[in-house]
């Protein structure tokens, strides 16, 4: 399953849905492609994050440090002029990033009727697997959906600090040793282990995790293998399981690649029964 399906729809989005991306490199390209997929439907957007990103360039930026009170104002005013936003606190000087808003401002969005909010809220220093930090991920308790990231280009390459962010975390949640090569038993602890990416999801929040990179060439068993291994996982939390695994191709004309498992609200839109009008 997955023909025909855009990003969205595969991640089951819903209006006024948050989503927060977390885990291994492409949460960004996965982000933007779903901004652009729902910009393109005439949907309202916005893009932050809780923790640090670079601006889009082609977004509305909105800086909740400097327009006081008046940020959310501001936001809700680009998203009636059918503007999709890039929402921070502020752009560091040093680094040129912005700085991300706080879990609060995340959950102030919810006033914005129907604008799905996408957060990223995990770093991952451009690679493909990690495992959180201590004060990793920053899910806000809002989050609707929370979809942990890996990039298929991780499979068979050596669990060291080049392939893999934070490599003996995420030994230490597989149970194996370092320098292994990277098996789908090794990706699935990092991304639904208790203290895997999706560590702080709230209770109820729908896991879809992704595989990012699934154009990789001689990757499709590996692929569909670690999926299987994701399906009905319960990352620990309750109401909390995997029903869904997506194979995505993000910087690709066919973003979607497949969709494993089941769709609780159908296969094109999300699981709220009449919320998704087209």
């Amino acid at each position: 399953m997955g023909e025909g399906l855009l990003l969205w729809q595969a991640l089951g989005i819903c209006p006024g849905d948050v989503v927060a991306f977390t885990g291994g490199g492409g949460k960004t390209s996965l982000a933007l492609t779903v901004v652009r997929e729902l910009r393109a439907a005439g949907r309202p957007v916005l893009f932050t994050c809780t923790t640090r990103m670079f601006p889009v360039p082609w977004m509305e930026p909105v800086l909740t440090a400097t327009a006081g009170d008046a940020w959310l104002e501001a936001v809700a005013a680009a998203l009636a002029a059918g503007r999709p936003v890039c929402l921070g606190q502020r752009v560091e000087p040093e680094t040129g990033k912005l700085f991300g808003i706080t879990t609060e401002q995340v959950a102030a969005c919810r006033q914005l009727r129907e604008c799905v909010v996408l957060v990223e809220a995990d770093g991952s220093a451009g690679l493909p697997l990690k495992a959180p930090a201590a004060h990793e991920p920053v899910i806000p308790p809002v989050a609707d959906i929370v979809v942990p990231v890996a990039g298929a280009g991780v499979l068979g390459k050596a669990l060291v600090p080049a392939n893999v962010h934070r490599a003996p975390l995420v030994a230490r949640l597989a149970g194996v040793p370092e320098g292994v090569p990277v098996t789908p038993e090794i990706v699935a602890a990092a991304l639904v282990a208790p203290d895997g990416c999706t560590r702080g999801a709230p209770p109820g929040a729908r896991i879809v995790p992704v595989v990012s990179q699934a154009d990789t060439p001689d990757t499709g068993p590996l692929l569909r293998a670690l999926a299987q291994l994701l399906l009905g996982r319960a990352p620990g939390r309750p109401g909390q399981h995997v029903s869904r695994v997506v194979l995505a191709a993000p910087a690709t004309a066919e973003p979607v690649r497949e969709v494993i498992g089941s769709f609780p609200g159908g296969p094109k839109g999300c699981r709220r029964p009449g919320s998704m009008r087209r």
